[in-house]
């Protein structure tokens, strides 16, 4: 069976440009042929319920994160927007829980931040 296209939502340019999302694969080591070490493919996106979520972040990050992208979006690699976030905050999300909570997941009502300054 044919994967169908997103139908346009928010951003018609995203329905068009994003190739439907292939079957995740299982994690095999890969060797990396700079150093000879073995390195594990980033998580494969989660398939779950998606939400669309807004942050501030700086303009040459984004602009770097887009030119990322624009290089790898073809094969072999595939590389989306959406993939590079959702692997960057999952490896962060692993390294605080790691540090700061004994490897086990924070927990709570997972609902909206509060408004304001950052906490000093």
């Amino acid at each position: 069976m044919k994967t169908r296209r997103p139908t346009i939502g928010g951003d018609a340019f995203d329905a068009l440009l994003t190739p439907p999302k292939p079957a995740p694969k299982p994690e095999v080591p890969v060797s990396s042929s700079r150093r000879g070490k073995a390195r594990t493919p980033p998580p494969a996106p989660s398939g779950g319920r998606s939400m669309k979520v807004t942050y501030n972040v700086p303009a040459d990050l984004v602009e770097e994160t887009r030119n990322a992208v624009l290089s790898l979006m073809a094969p072999p690699v595939r590389l989306t927007l959406a993939a590079l976030v959702e692997t960057a905050l999952r490896r962060e999300l692993e390294r605080l829980r790691k540090a700061h909570n004994s490897g086990k997941p924070f927990t709570g009502p997972g609902k909206a931040l509060p408004g304001g300054r950052p906490l000093k």
